[in-house]
């Protein structure tokens, strides 16, 4: 079995292929609906996009710069200190109506920013 490469687009199809080919992820996943980015810092120094629309992780995109997205993964220095892990960001108030910083390990469908 080939192993893509952290940070590459294949990452993202790979997961693609597999929530979306796995009726368990999609029947617990189904409340999911919001689009995402990932921002790299060095030295991979890429971001991506993607969606997510009744839990099916669709439209994966490698772009250039900032994108728009319900929730941002991005370097975590800034919000954890030292600690290696990202930090997500709500752009838009979810279904609980919070926005902000979500604690690592934090509950997706309370700092999602899921518009459903």
């Amino acid at each position: 079995m080939n192993r893509p490469i952290f940070g590459t687009r294949e990452v993202y199809d790979a997961l693609a292929e597999t929530l979306n080919d796995d009726p368990k992820w999609l029947a617990k996943a189904s409340v999911l609906n919001y689009t995402m980015t990932h921002v790299y810092t060095e030295p991979v120094n890429k971001t991506f996009t993607f969606r997510f629309e009744g839990g099916k992780l669709l439209d994966v995109r490698d772009v250039d710069g900032p994108a728009p997205a319900d929730v941002a993964a991005v370097p975590g220095r800034e919000l954890h200190g030292d600690t290696p892990n990202p930090g997500f960001i709500a752009r838009s108030p979810g279904p609980s109506g919070r926005s902000g910083a979500c604690p690592p390990g934090g509950a997706a469908s309370s700092c999602s920013g899921g518009r459903g």
